[in-house]
């Protein structure tokens, strides 16, 4: 395995990125997209842990700054729950004049995830997405005020009191209606990738039983092929917001390396699966 820090030109500014390799032949690309404001070794360095084990699988991967944060240039133009995938394009683009494959895949993270859906929308030949803490409902205001202070010591205290955490729950904010920038992104994906939506079970601001209603009437639009296609799982043990335990750290990665893996079609022992045309 081998690690190249790169930047990525955007006029006259740039991205800041860095690309793992296999020490063999890649057999596809995966780029990874974090939250709004995280760098791209992501919290705990989860996205740099997640990198080196699909490498370890043959996989290259690329994890990048977006504009003004890390190592990339210019202002942060947007905050919130959107990113445009303008960055992520950029370095994807990038990483496939360095190694060409023939199937990419993409990893996103809270905003990351929608931003995710947005590039598979827009890249033919990506085969899956996985989406973590996809908030398919625009938020009410109290949910935007729950989100933005996750990462506060207020909301660590709550979260580590059982008592205040289940009191907390109906204040939340699940009020909102679909995202239409998310819904377009979602049936466009849809149509030739498989989709991997991941939460925790105690993340019901992200998912709730108005998402699931919300997503059945999504897949109702597609056939029963494309419907197929998409998977959802609900992780035990927590949230996955802020990734905040060794446990759900090591879930989160396990699965996500895992799903990647067979997307791609990769046994355990690191190889490809025979095609359908060779076992016949």
């Amino acid at each position: 395995m081998k690690e190249f820090p790169v930047f990525v030109p955007d006029g006259a500014d740039h991205f800041g990125a860095v690309i793992t390799v296999p020490d063999s032949e890649p057999k596809g690309l995966v780029l990874l997209l974090t939250g709004t404001g995280a760098a791209r070794s992501h919290r705990f360095q989860l996205w740099t842990r997640v990198a080196r084990a699909l490498s370890e699988q043959g996989l290259a991967v690329a994890r990048l700054d977006y504009e003004g944060v890390g190592d990339s240039t210019g202002g942060i133009r947007e905050i919130g729950l959107t990113l445009t995938q303008r960055e992520a394009m950029a370095v994807l683009a990038f990483a496939r004049r360095a190694i060409p494959v023939d199937q990419v895949a993409v990893v996103g993270n809270c905003s990351g995830a929608i931003a995710a859906l947005g590039v598979a929308a827009q890249t033919p030949d990506c085969i899956g997405s996985v989406c973590i803490l996809t908030r398919l409902l625009m938020p009410s205001t109290v949910n935007r005020i729950v989100i933005s202070r996750r990462g506060s010591r207020l909301a660590s205290f709550v979260r580590s009191n059982p008592l205040l955490h289940r009191v907390s729950q109906p204040f939340r904010g699940r009020r909102g209606k679909p995202s239409e920038n998310v819904t377009i992104s979602f049936h466009r994906a849809l149509g030739h990738s498989r989709l991997f939506f991941l939460y925790g079970e105690e993340d019901t601001d992200a998912y709730n039983p108005k998402v699931k209603d919300s997503l059945n009437r999504l897949l109702g639009h597609h056939s029963a092929e494309e419907r197929a296609r998409f998977e959802l799982q609900v992780l035990p043990g927590g949230s996955l917001s802020g990734f905040e335990s060794l446990e759900t750290q090591r879930l989160t990665i396990d699965t996500v390396v895992g799903w990647l893996t067979s997307c791609f079609g990769i046994t355990p022992d690191g190889t490809r699966e025979p095609s359908r045309a060779a076992q016949t």
